[in-house]
């Protein structure tokens, strides 16, 4: 396998719907942080248990298992609240690399909590060059996990990471996108979730680790979304 993904699940993950083929062109590290130890391990190619939201442990495995991630040609980053399907998963993966991407994400599809607009799925293009991917279902190629994997605990909340990396990346026209053929469904009512809850008790301010993040790396005001091309 060239592609992994690797999901922090907690106990109504939904990645199950994920993983049952076959036949599939992708390894799953499942992260679990809920209450009972060993929930989802024999579905897991790798796995752990460890507290906390979603990013910091990221970090860590990155520089505990830097071996293991050299191994890999693009890994995915999913919230565990997302639909998807082994096949949508495996081409979504083969899109990723026929385009030479650097980082990407699946669109937003119709059913789905949308925060962002520019993540919503447009029907009839393939995908579409942007100047951000969401922070919800990042997928970084080898290259560019090297380069932004360092940032990932400079958030505990996660926040401002996603307006930091294709400044990082020197915002190129044509190596980051939305994947619109292979969209998933963001199942979850925003602010319905453990995040928040989460955050509270950790002592978090998710705003103000955005602010902070975009300060530490020269990003001095949010950029304006964008897509620069459809590509059908």
């Amino acid at each position: 396998m060239r592609n992994l993904i690797l999901v922090r699940a907690g106990d109504n993950s939904l990645h199950s719907s994920w993983i049952e083929a076959k036949h599939r062109n992708f390894d799953i590290f499942i992260s679990y942080y809920g209450q009972t130890l060993g929930t989802f391990k024999e579905e897991a190619d790798y796995y752990d248990c460890v507290t906390g939201l979603k990013w910091k442990p990221i970090a860590h495995y990155l520089y505990t298992h830097k071996a293991l991630f050299d191994k890999y040609d693009a890994v995915w980053f999913p919230d565990d609240d997302l639909l998807s399907s082994p096949s949508l998963i495996s081409e979504m993966y083969d899109l990723f690399y026929q385009h030479n991407l650097w980082l990407a994400q699946p669109a937003l599809a119709a059913g789905s909590y949308v925060q962002r607009r520019l993540t919503a799925q447009v029907p009839k293009a393939t995908l579409r060059y942007t100047n951000f991917v969401d922070i919800m279902c990042p997928i970084f190629s080898r290259y560019a996990l090297n380069l932004l994997g360092p940032t990932f605990s400079s958030s505990v909340s996660g926040w401002g990471l996603d307006f930091i990396w294709p400044h990082l990346l020197g915002n190129p026209e044509d190596r980051i996108a939305i994947i619109d053929k292979t969209p998933v469904i963001h199942a979850r009512a925003l602010k319905s979730g453990t995040f928040y809850k989460i955050c509270s008790e950790l002592g978090v301010n998710h705003g103000k680790e955005m602010r902070h993040v975009m300060q530490k790396y020269g990003v001095l005001e949010q950029p304006t979304l964008k897509a620069y091309k459809a590509i059908s």
